[in-house]
């Protein structure tokens, strides 16, 4: 179970291990969402965002999202549903959010503070911090970030549907941590040079990616979810 009293490297062995469990969950579960398609006639180009809570047998709560893949036109079966596994706890400092991004092998954070400016910049008046994370999963579950570094750390930027968050790489556990949020119109004029140039960068990455030596399918898949969801 994860607890305040865990310092980061414990954090990350029990997150993983716990999501080693949601295995044969996740599978369940995305029939079931693949059923409730069919059963409700959703339209096969919608991409119909559900998220399922999960506790699991270690007494860790998960978020499940799941939604069709932005990288298909038109939803088929179950092998058009995208997944977004988030953990969520308490710790010293409020609630916390964790997901593990297997494509780059790093542990995403997203601190309380973070969802706390977003429900705020973006007037959305929700009455409990959880629906924040909610929202903001099912809305921004892809970011695309950058590094750079400032006074010897590590700082990030990260572009998402509806806004930028800042934060910072904690390298020795691979944690990419989300601190804060703002909206699109609040950003300098640098940083949205800096999106829009990502933005390009992952255009021509999607346009080009299938005729280099060396395509990676998933890795491509994943590139075209990303620029779906940011530039849609």
């Amino acid at each position: 179970m994860l607890l305040p009293t865990m310092n980061e490297k414990e954090i990350s062995a029990e997150m993983m291990r716990d999501l080693g469990r949601l295995e044969n969950t996740k599978d369940r579960l995305v029939h079931e969402y693949d059923k409730e398609r069919r059963k409700h006639k959703i339209d096969r180009s919608s991409v119909y965002p559900k998220v399922y809570p999960v506790k699991t047998k270690a007494k860790n709560n998960w978020l499940i999202f799941m939604h069709k893949s932005l990288s298909q036109d038109k939803y088929r079966n179950c092998y058009d549903v995208a997944l977004c596994n988030v953990v969520f706890y308490y710790d010293k400092y409020g609630l916390k959010a964790m997901r593990y991004i297997k494509e780059t092998d790093l542990i995403e954070v997203f601190s309380g503070h973070l969802f706390k400016r977003y429900n705020e910049r973006l007037q959305l008046n929700l009455s409990r911090p959880i629906d924040a994370v909610i929202r903001f999963f099912n809305t921004n579950g892809y970011l695309q970030h950058i590094m750079y570094e400032k006074n010897g750390t590590w700082k990030t930027m990260g572009i998402c549907k509806e806004g930028i968050t800042f934060g910072e790489f904690q390298n020795e556990e691979k944690w990419l941590v989300n601190k804060t949020f703002i909206t699109k119109n609040m950003a300098f004029a640098k940083q949205i040079k800096i999106e829009k140039g990502l933005i390009e960068e992952l255009e021509a990455e999607v346009m080009l990616g299938s005729m280099f030596e060396n395509f990676n399918e998933a890795e491509y898949k994943m590139k075209k979810e990303v620029l779906s969801s940011i530039a849609g």
